[in-house]
């Protein structure tokens, strides 16, 4: 049977089983060492797992022996406990990151470092022989952060697309009610421009039909130089300011021609002008 040592954190051997008992007893091993060796499950104390050394110790070994053993048990429960401690604190590492990447994403610089160091414990705790908390571990590390992960990931961008469209088109509908008032009080804005023009323009049109022309003849001077036609025009003025200056158009025609004898406009400057209820007669001439 070839046996291997733990000793200063690392395996030595393999030894038989007689060297073994000769390393005891010269004193260059105890029988507490740990040691494994084919069929074991795991590393145990050499007086667990070899035959008895009781051929070794005097007459008063049986009393030893005992104190060895309790000795031993508790080694190995020592030794227990620090091969489970890799399966325990990946799995602690694992949990946290799991439940750190459910509740957000984003978090992957807190999560992602504890899934690593949960891999390298799996791997750790296989090295030690806890071959089936390590494979789980393990694949738990490799397979459900990036399932779970892609779910979420899928899940929370369609929700947030939704969001986003939700909110464009919330964004939308503001900015067309909005054009749409302002294109209202624009309307609103003209209409009343307009009506206000239209009140100017009928107010300048009730006064010019308050400045009257009370008659108008059109006729050859012969006492004029020119020998041209001249417009003779009776006005009254009876709006209520005074008239400095009568822009108007002239036209002379006879029923049933299509075209008029004279057709002129005239920029007439009013000699002293022409006061409310005042009455003036103009003489115009045609060139």
């Amino acid at each position: 049977m070839q046996l291997y040592l733990y000793q200063n954190d690392q395996q030595v051997g393999p030894y038989t089983e007689s060297q073994i008992k000769e390393m005891v007893a010269a004193g260059s091993i105890q029988e507490t060492d740990i040691c494994w060796h084919e069929g074991l499950s795991d590393w145990q104390p050499l007086n667990a797992a070899v035959i008895s050394f009781a051929q070794i110790h005097s007459p008063s070994a049986p009393t030893v022996t005992l104190q060895l053993s309790e000795a031993v048990a508790n080694t190995t429960v020592v030794q227990t406990n620090v091969k489970q401690g890799a399966v325990i604190g990946g799995s602690i590492c694992f949990t946290i990151g799991f439940i750190l990447m459910i509740v957000s994403l984003w978090s992957f610089f807190i999560y992602g470092p504890l899934f690593l160091v949960a891999f390298i414990l799996s791997i750790v705790a296989m090295s030690q022989r806890r071959i089936l908390g390590g494979i789980l571990l393990l694949l738990c590390t490799l397979i459900l952060p990036a399932v779970v992960g892609t779910v979420l990931f899928l899940t929370r961008t369609a929700k947030v697309l939704d969001d986003v469209s939700s909110a464009v088109q919330k964004s939308a509908a503001t900015s067309r009610a909005a054009l749409d008032t302002q294109r209202d009080e624009t309307s609103r804005k003209i209409f009343a421009e307009l009506r206000e023009r239209k009140a100017l323009y009928e107010d300048k049109l009730s006064k010019l039909e308050s400045f009257r022309v009370l008659d108008a003849k059109l006729y050859k001077d012969k006492n004029s130089f020119s020998m041209g036609n001249t417009i003779e025009l009776t006005v009254q003025n009876d709006t209520a300011l005074p008239v400095s200056r009568a822009y108007f158009r002239a036209v002379y025609a006879s029923p049933g021609r299509s075209i008029a004898w004279v057709e002129d406009t005239f920029n007439y400057q009013i000699p002293g002008g022409l006061e409310p209820g005042e009455k003036s007669t103009w003489k115009l001439l045609l060139p």
